[in-house]
């Protein structure tokens, strides 16, 4: 059975996770109350890359699981997003990034932020190993640790 657990097995993979006050990913959402900001260091041989990720109150402890569970729903909406993306810039009144509604033009702000950490994943895994994240996320459950 293919799992978040054989792909980190496979790629020999471990983490270092530490609470933020930030995640430089996304905007304002310090208004939302209790949530919480990590940078989550991958490391595989010979290899690291910080990641980061929010979460709301409550959540429990993120797992490698859970945050590569994470890092491949960002993956999976930036390759499905793709071609909106590229056109939010050149039409700004049909994306509603023209200035009328901030929390559009943030939504895209993060958007972006999202697919440049995905990049620096793929990079980090290699093809095979991001596509194979890429498509387990829709089939993977949610573990939350008390």
């Amino acid at each position: 059975m293919r799992s978040f657990e054989s792909l980190i097995a496979k790629n020999n993979l471990s983490m270092e996770m530490a609470r933020v006050e930030s995640n430089p990913i996304i905007g304002n959402v310090d208004a939302i109350e209790g949530v919480e900001h990590y940078q989550c260091r991958l490391y595989r041989p010979g290899r690291k890359l910080d990641v980061y990720l929010s979460i709301g109150p409550g959540e429990g402890t993120l797992t490698l699981a859970d945050v590569l569970y994470m890092l491949a729903m960002d993956a999976s909406g930036c390759s499905m997003m793709k071609g909106y993306a590229d056109c939010v810039d050149a039409q700004p009144l049909v994306f509603g990034t023209d200035g009328n509604f901030p929390e559009i033009g943030a939504f895209w702000q993060e958007f972006r932020g999202r697919c440049k950490q995905a990049a620096r994943l793929k990079d980090f895994l290699g093809e095979t190993s991001y596509r194979e994240l890429e498509t387990w996320g829709q089939t993977y459950t949610f573990h939350k640790t008390p």
